[in-house]
């Protein structure tokens, strides 16, 4: 009887990942538009991106705090990452509302 390397179990079958969305989280794209433009990156947790809302949220308050610091001047910075968001937000929802998935870190229209 001769013993040989043990057997390695063989790998896990693929499951659904905390980092993918999939679309039965869709949401209709003009409302994350509208909430997007009301609130910036907090339309990201309303699908699931949870951790782009996260960082969108901060830069998003970051930014409103220098143009406020700065008495305006900031804007310079606050309007194309407000704008960015916005569409961004916007696009998501509609790859889900398509049937596509989407990722946590997924921008514009790539996706999965």
């Amino acid at each position: 009887m001769t013993e040989g390397p043990p057997e390695t179990p063989p790998p896990p079958p693929p499951g659904p990942s905390q980092d993918v969305i999939t679309p039965d989280q869709a949401k209709d794209p003009i409302l994350i538009l509208i909430l997007a433009l009301l609130v910036g990156g907090v339309a990201y947790f309303v699908f699931g991106q949870w951790q782009k809302g996260i960082a969108a949220v901060a830069a998003w308050l970051a930014a409103m705090a220098f143009a406020v610091v700065t008495c305006g001047l900031g804007m310079i910075l606050f309007l194309p990452l407000a704008i960015a968001i916005v569409v961004d937000a916007y696009m998501q929802a509609n790859l889900l509302k398509e049937g596509h998935t989407i990722g946590q870190w997924t921008f514009f229209s790539n996706h999965v």
